[in-house]
Protein backbone atom coordinates (compact mmCIF):
# COMPACT_ATOMS: atom_id res chain seq x y z
CA UNK A 1 0.00 0.00 0.00
CA UNK A 2 1.24 3.34 -0.42
CA UNK A 3 0.09 7.14 0.53
CA UNK A 4 -0.33 9.66 -2.00
CA UNK A 5 -1.43 13.18 -0.61
CA UNK A 6 -3.33 11.72 2.51
CA UNK A 7 -4.99 8.81 0.62
CA UNK A 8 -4.19 5.49 0.87
CA UNK A 9 -4.43 3.13 -2.39
CA UNK A 10 -3.05 0.04 -4.09
CA UNK A 11 -2.15 -0.50 -7.45
CA UNK A 12 -4.09 -2.69 -10.02
CA UNK A 13 -3.79 -3.43 -13.30
CA UNK A 14 -1.83 -0.01 -13.11
CA UNK A 15 -4.59 1.42 -12.12
CA UNK A 16 -4.90 3.34 -8.37
CA UNK A 17 -7.98 2.10 -6.48
CA UNK A 18 -8.50 4.43 -3.22
CA UNK A 19 -9.15 2.96 0.27
CA UNK A 20 -10.14 4.48 3.62
CA UNK A 21 -8.78 3.05 6.80
CA UNK A 22 -11.56 2.14 9.91
CA UNK A 23 -11.02 1.30 12.73
CA UNK A 24 -12.51 -2.15 14.25
CA UNK A 25 -11.64 -4.48 17.30
CA UNK A 26 -10.88 -8.08 16.17
CA UNK A 27 -11.80 -11.34 18.66
CA UNK A 28 -8.50 -13.66 18.63
CA UNK A 29 -8.29 -15.01 21.19
CA UNK A 30 -8.48 -11.83 23.29
CA UNK A 31 -9.29 -8.20 21.63
CA UNK A 32 -6.99 -6.40 19.39
CA UNK A 33 -7.14 -3.03 18.31
CA UNK A 34 -6.70 -2.90 14.25
CA UNK A 35 -7.97 -1.67 11.34
CA UNK A 36 -9.57 -2.94 8.20
CA UNK A 37 -9.01 -1.20 5.24
CA UNK A 38 -12.08 -0.34 2.86
CA UNK A 39 -10.92 0.30 -1.37
CA UNK A 40 -13.61 1.82 -3.73
CA UNK A 41 -13.66 -1.69 -5.50
CA UNK A 42 -15.85 -2.69 -2.53
CA UNK A 43 -13.01 -4.96 -1.59
CA UNK A 44 -11.85 -4.99 2.17
CA UNK A 45 -8.03 -5.99 3.46
CA UNK A 46 -9.24 -7.66 7.06
CA UNK A 47 -7.29 -10.85 7.63
CA UNK A 48 -7.12 -11.20 3.57
CA UNK A 49 -9.26 -9.35 1.00
CA UNK A 50 -13.32 -9.88 1.90
CA UNK A 51 -16.23 -8.64 0.59
CA UNK A 52 -19.43 -6.69 2.51
CA UNK A 53 -20.91 -10.29 2.75
CA UNK A 54 -18.22 -11.82 4.32
CA UNK A 55 -17.54 -9.09 6.54
CA UNK A 56 -20.86 -8.96 7.48
CA UNK A 57 -20.32 -12.92 8.50
CA UNK A 58 -17.38 -11.80 10.39
CA UNK A 59 -19.30 -9.25 12.61
CA UNK A 60 -22.11 -11.82 12.94
CA UNK A 61 -19.46 -14.65 14.40
CA UNK A 62 -18.13 -11.97 16.79
CA UNK A 63 -14.68 -11.84 15.16
CA UNK A 64 -14.95 -8.06 14.24
CA UNK A 65 -16.54 -5.88 16.85
CA UNK A 66 -17.37 -2.31 17.94
CA UNK A 67 -17.23 -3.37 21.60
CA UNK A 68 -15.43 -5.93 24.07
CA UNK A 69 -16.85 -7.05 27.02
CA UNK A 70 -16.66 -5.40 30.72
CA UNK A 71 -12.93 -5.88 32.35
CA UNK A 72 -11.89 -6.84 29.32
CA UNK A 73 -8.34 -6.26 27.95
CA UNK A 74 -7.56 -4.62 24.92
CA UNK A 75 -4.22 -5.13 23.19
CA UNK A 76 -2.89 -2.25 20.75
CA UNK A 77 0.29 -1.33 19.04
CA UNK A 78 1.29 0.76 22.54
CA UNK A 79 0.38 -2.07 24.58
CA UNK A 80 -2.30 -3.60 26.86
CA UNK A 81 -5.70 -1.44 28.18
CA UNK A 82 -7.05 -3.07 30.86
CA UNK A 83 -10.69 -1.10 31.08
CA UNK A 84 -13.99 -1.71 33.54
CA UNK A 85 -16.24 -0.41 30.78
CA UNK A 86 -15.97 0.26 27.81
CA UNK A 87 -18.31 2.47 25.96
CA UNK A 88 -18.64 2.09 22.09
CA UNK A 89 -19.37 5.19 19.29
CA UNK A 90 -21.29 1.97 17.10
CA UNK A 91 -22.93 -0.56 16.72
CA UNK A 92 -22.43 -3.23 14.56
CA UNK A 93 -25.33 -2.55 12.25
CA UNK A 94 -23.41 1.08 12.41
CA UNK A 95 -20.57 -0.26 11.34
CA UNK A 96 -21.20 -2.31 8.54
CA UNK A 97 -23.74 1.25 7.20
CA UNK A 98 -20.61 3.17 7.64
CA UNK A 99 -18.47 0.52 5.44
CA UNK A 100 -21.39 0.45 2.31
CA UNK A 101 -21.11 4.60 3.08
CA UNK A 102 -17.72 4.77 2.77
CA UNK A 103 -16.89 2.41 -0.57
CA UNK A 104 -19.78 5.17 -1.94
CA UNK A 105 -18.45 7.80 -0.72
CA UNK A 106 -14.92 6.81 -2.55
CA UNK A 107 -17.29 6.06 -5.72
CA UNK A 108 -18.19 9.49 -5.43
CA UNK A 109 -22.17 8.21 -5.14
CA UNK A 110 -24.27 9.44 -2.54
CA UNK A 111 -24.23 8.39 0.90
CA UNK A 112 -26.87 7.79 4.21
CA UNK A 113 -25.41 11.39 4.88
CA UNK A 114 -25.96 12.89 1.73
CA UNK A 115 -29.10 11.76 1.01
CA UNK A 116 -30.27 13.16 4.59
CA UNK A 117 -29.21 16.35 3.81
CA UNK A 118 -30.57 16.42 0.32
CA UNK A 119 -33.85 15.82 1.89
CA UNK A 120 -33.96 17.81 4.25
CA UNK A 121 -33.21 20.80 2.37
CA UNK A 122 -36.34 19.31 -0.05
CA UNK A 123 -38.30 19.20 3.42
CA UNK A 124 -37.09 22.88 4.87
CA UNK A 125 -37.95 24.47 0.92
CA UNK A 126 -41.57 22.23 0.95
CA UNK A 127 -42.66 20.45 4.65
CA UNK A 128 -44.48 18.30 3.30
CA UNK A 129 -45.84 15.02 5.20
CA UNK A 130 -44.43 12.71 2.30
CA UNK A 131 -41.09 15.20 2.56
CA UNK A 132 -40.95 14.80 6.34
CA UNK A 133 -41.64 10.63 5.96
CA UNK A 134 -38.83 10.42 3.60
CA UNK A 135 -36.36 12.85 5.94
CA UNK A 136 -37.41 10.28 8.53
CA UNK A 137 -36.85 7.13 7.14
CA UNK A 138 -33.15 8.77 5.92
CA UNK A 139 -32.39 10.13 9.17
CA UNK A 140 -33.31 6.90 11.30
CA UNK A 141 -31.11 5.16 8.53
CA UNK A 142 -28.05 6.99 9.53
CA UNK A 143 -25.73 5.11 11.73
CA UNK A 144 -26.34 6.44 15.42
CA UNK A 145 -22.57 8.10 16.00
CA UNK A 146 -23.15 10.33 12.36
CA UNK A 147 -26.74 12.00 13.03
CA UNK A 148 -25.39 14.76 13.57
CA UNK A 149 -25.11 16.75 10.33
CA UNK A 150 -24.73 20.06 10.68
CA UNK A 151 -23.21 21.23 14.11
CA UNK A 152 -20.91 19.84 16.46
CA UNK A 153 -23.22 18.93 19.47
CA UNK A 154 -26.80 17.68 18.70
CA UNK A 155 -28.27 20.29 20.84
CA UNK A 156 -27.24 22.84 18.10
CA UNK A 157 -27.91 20.28 14.89
CA UNK A 158 -30.70 21.62 13.15
CA UNK A 159 -31.75 18.39 12.29
CA UNK A 160 -31.72 16.28 15.24
CA UNK A 161 -33.73 19.32 16.42
CA UNK A 162 -36.27 18.61 13.87
CA UNK A 163 -36.10 14.39 14.62
CA UNK A 164 -35.91 14.61 17.80
CA UNK A 165 -37.33 17.19 19.90
CA UNK A 166 -39.63 18.15 17.03
CA UNK A 167 -39.18 21.49 16.61
CA UNK A 168 -41.41 23.73 15.06
CA UNK A 169 -41.09 24.43 11.27
CA UNK A 170 -41.63 28.04 10.76
CA UNK A 171 -41.12 29.82 7.55
CA UNK A 172 -38.53 32.26 9.73
CA UNK A 173 -36.60 29.07 10.82
CA UNK A 174 -36.90 27.19 7.51
CA UNK A 175 -35.55 30.28 5.95
CA UNK A 176 -33.12 30.84 8.23
CA UNK A 177 -31.75 27.30 8.40
CA UNK A 178 -31.44 27.52 4.59
CA UNK A 179 -29.75 30.69 4.17
CA UNK A 180 -26.92 29.16 7.08
CA UNK A 181 -26.13 25.64 5.99
CA UNK A 182 -27.41 25.53 2.20
CA UNK A 183 -26.89 29.13 1.18
CA UNK A 184 -30.22 29.13 -0.25
CA UNK A 185 -32.71 31.98 0.06
CA UNK A 186 -36.15 31.22 0.32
Amino acid sequence: MKYYKEKLYIEKNGEKVFGRKLPVIINNNGYYLSYITIFEDGLIDCWGVKDIDQIKNEVKLGRLLQTIPDNAELKCGLGTIKSSTFIPEKSNEDFIKEIEDIINALNNRDTRRTICEKLFKNYLIEPSELNLKNLTDAYNDLPSHQKVLFEYIDEKDPLCNLMNDHEECTLAYRKSVLKHYFKIEL
